[in-house]
């Protein structure tokens, strides 16, 4: 039963929520791009970049800074010549047990040379465009490095970024780690190489995600001299918040839009060090507006700071999202320009690129699998030690949930139905988010009621048709009225019911998601999704409570799947519902960091909620009565009663005799 399309005012509840999320990236962008812009003087900057610099490396463990420097534990395990070059292949251990594969490409004649890490993208080494540049680089003069992403090619078990890399933020672990560490521990293993020649400082460069992860680094240590992020120089700004394509979830960090930091920050950041940014003139993703609207962003810094001829952009004719043979070889003279202090440096010509590939087996170097992003995230969750005393804490990680009372309340209609009101209303939670919800009253009970608010993930009306319990505990239908019955108010949250997105084009692609892309940009304003509709939700309890047949003492918070988290999130921060039911809720945040996917939608995350509390500390903390049924295990299977979460929390008690006792 729809509600927003009765209303006087058209509300486009389709486009509502992500139009929400995007004006507020846009507010906090832009807002952070126009205090970029004022600064005049190097000295305003240097305070400026060492704030932002700061917040970035806060969005990393401690853990990987302090590995900056140590002998790197690598194992080599073949050598091959080729023309004018040689390959090896070898493992390295990277952190926390994690073998990082790679194969380096090394310059014939004799040593030592200077170094370029390479970081692929989002595909395997063994891609022909992530296997050509190294041997360009190679070819003029530079050692370089290359090593699979985590989630392909030799890692791909136990390393996907939508699944694992999810789970991750769960115990306040952003999945970039992953991504970053291997190429900082990279420059580690070159550093103990006699071939090598870190005097200089090294070089970085990589497609797609491998030059995010190039921008990533160069901000967290300083022996990277000079940047070359090739195909991946577009504001988030603009891909995420206008054109709502869903990047990665290691490209948009926990909070990093709160704090005014996107791609061209980054860029921005990293002056005075040289930077050559690279694109393709037909590419599919990072568009020629774009590209050029980012680099003319991040360019000023360098102008301001007097060093305008350590930013520069070459852009390839006729090519889309690749890193090709010419794309590597102005990267090569880049590389030697601000490395070895040439001015003119070689080009050398490679010939067929074609005859550069090299087969899986031989860049094979079969690392050890067993430690991935799901064991090392599962062993951080096991060893966080959670109560009900942090609790607290863990409401602070949903960060501000703002005034509770509805900015507008508007009744589309209402109904008499045998013995029940049915009223459709919209409550406008904050500007431009509106909130519709069906409350069935039962006529025959005069004077202020119990009652239930209801948060469902699937559809207001569904929970209200079709689920048995809401019908028990409202005696639709029934001809006896009973003690035992209750109100019922049925909300759609933010981004449910009614108001779930429309896909947009992007979507087509498997990757891509409305709700995913809302989702990670809401944890980069720090106010992810989860705590915006237990704000939708507080602010329908505090109308609710208002009403005058509705007892303000005895309102029970409830809903199903992701909606009862959010029910029961709500009900700890208010303290004063008088029950709550979780029907078919996620039984543990820890299982998920276990499982081999993460089929839960990604809204339902909360960053760092395991350092605190899980389901089991936050319903203790609850001390309120609390029926739970049919609660589900990480893979959305039932759990059994073995798995019981609290003491207070029974799985198989009837609704109505659970619902007097609660009137009682």
């Amino acid at each position: 039963m729809k509600v927003l399309n009765h209303l006087p005012e058209r509300i486009d509840a389709a486009g509502m929520l992500a139009r929400h999320v995007c004006d507020r990236v846009r507010r906090a962008l832009t807002a952070a791009q126009r205090a970029r812009h004022a600064i005049a003087a190097p000295r305003e900057w240097d305070a400026y970049r060492s704030r932002l610099v700061a917040r970035f490396r806060a969005a990393f463990p401690e853990e990987l800074f302090e590995m900056r420097g140590r002998a790197v534990k690598a194992e080599p395990v073949a050598r091959f010549d080729r023309e004018g070059y040689a390959l090896e292949t070898l493992r390295f251990e990277s952190m926390w047990g994690w073998q990082a594969n790679a194969h380096v490409c090394i310059p014939a004649g004799k040593g030592p040379w200077p170094a370029v890490v390479v970081p692929c993208g989002h595909a395997p080494k063994t891609l022909a465009d992530h296997q050509v540049p190294p041997v360009v680089l190679a070819r003029h003069g530079l050692v370089s490095i290359l090593f699979d992403p985590p989630g392909m090619g030799e890692k791909s078990t136990g390393n996907d970024h939508f699944h694992q890399g999810t789970a991750c933020l769960l115990t306040g672990l952003w999945s970039e780690t992953f991504f970053i560490m291997d190429a900082l521990r990279a420059i580690d293993y070159l550093a103990g190489r006699a071939d090598v020649d870190l005097s200089m400082g090294v070089g970085m460069t990589g497609v797609s995600g491998g030059g995010e992860t190039t921008m990533g680094c160069v901000l967290l240590d300083d022996r990277v001299r000079c940047i070359a992020p090739v195909c991946c120089t577009g504001a988030l700004r603009v891909l995420g918040a206008e054109e709502l394509y869903t990047s990665c979830p290691e490209t948009i960090g926990p909070g990093l839009f709160a704090a005014g930091i996107d791609v061209p920050d980054k860029l921005a950041l990293a002056a005075p060090t040289p930077c050559l940014a690279v694109s393709g003139e037909l590419d599919e993703l990072y568009h020629r507006k774009l590209v050029g609207e980012t680099l003319a962003d991040a360019r000023r810094s360098y102008e301001m700071l007097g060093v305008p001829e350590r930013f520069a952009h070459y852009e390839q004719r006729g090519v889309g999202h690749v890193y090709s043979v010419e794309m590597a070889t102005e990267v090569a003279l880049w590389m030697r320009r601000w490395l070895l202090g040439e001015s003119n440096p070689k080009r050398v010509d490679v010939g067929d690129p074609a005859k550069l590939v090299e087969s899986d087996a031989t860049l094979a170097s079969h690392p050890d699998g067993s430690r991935n992003m799901q064991t090392i995230n599962a062993e951080r969750a096991d060893g966080m030690a959670r109560s009900v005393k942090s609790v607290g804490r863990a409401m602070e990680e949903l960060g501000a949930v703002e005034a509770v009372a509805p900015r507008k309340v508007v009744g589309a209609e209402w109904a008499r139905v045998w013995w029940h009101r049915i009223e459709r209303v919209a409550m406008e939670t904050e500007a431009g988010v509106w909130v519709p919800a069906l409350a069935a009253m039962d006529t025959r009970m005069p004077g202020a009621q119990a009652s239930i608010l209801w948060v469902d993930d699937r559809e207001k009306w569904t929970a209200l048709q079709d689920e048995p319990l809401l019908q028990q505990a409202s005696g639709f239908l029934r001809r006896e009225a009973a003690e035992a019955y209750a109100h019922v108010l049925a909300i759609d949250a933010r981004g449910w019911g009614e108001t779930k997105p429309e896909h947009v084009h992007y979507d087509l692609a498997g990757w891509n998601d409305v709700n995913r892309i809302c989702s990670y940009m809401s944890i980069a304003l720090g106010r992810p999704m989860v705590a915006q509709r237990v704000h939708d939700t507080l602010s329908a309890l505090a109308w609710w409570r208002e009403r005058e047949e509705v007892d303000a003492r005895r309102v029970v918070l409830g809903g199903h799947g992701a909606g009862a988290m959010v029910a029961l999130l709500a009900a700890l921060i208010d303290g004063a519902a008088a029950g709550f039911i979780g029907l078919r809720m996620l039984g543990s945040f820890r299982s998920l960091t276990r499982a081999p996917l993460f089929p839960w939608p990604q809204d339902v995350v909360v960053p760092g909620l395991l350092k605190h509390a899980d389901v089991a500390e936050l319903l203790a903390a609850f001390a309120r009565p609390a029926l739970l049924i049919e609660p589900l295990d990480a893979m959305r299977k039932p759990l059994t009663n073995g798995d019981a979460f609290a003491e207070n929390v029974t799985f198989d008690e009837a609704v109505l005799p659970w619902l007097a006792r609660v009137r009682a």
